[in-house]
């Protein structure tokens, strides 16, 4: 499929991973699709991280979250403490504020045991 197909035969899209819709993971601008979508009458549902485990938010995220009609924030369960997480901890500092990995190299964190 083109992005032009998607628009003509779908009346929804959902996007998963938002913060990865970047350089060199994705080389459109996913916010443009989405506010291409939106201006014909596609509904779009996008997921993602809001912020990276420095605490600084993920652009694309971001203005998706400003263009939202509504919002949901989801949680998990902290690793520490098991109370509602909303925070990720990275286990090493070493790597960018993109860095692929799993339960081996992040944990979701409530406020009381996250920092960077």
């Amino acid at each position: 499929y083109s992005w032009q197909d998607l628009k003509e035969h779908h009346d929804m899209i959902v996007f998963d991973e938002v913060q990865f819709f970047i350089d060199p993971h994705f080389d459109k601008d996913i916010v443009e699709i989405v506010l291409n979508l939106l201006s014909i009458g596609t509904n779009v549902v996008a997921s993602g991280l809001d912020m990276d485990w420095k605490g600084h938010p993920f652009y694309t995220t971001s203005m998706l979250l400003g263009m939202a009609d509504e919002v949901k924030k989801l949680k998990a369960n902290c690793t520490v403490s098991g109370k509602p997480a909303g925070k990720t901890f990275k286990k090493t500092q070493s790597g960018g504020s993109v860095e692929l990995g799993a339960h081996n190299l992040y944990e979701a964190r409530s406020n009381d045991f996250w920092s960077f």
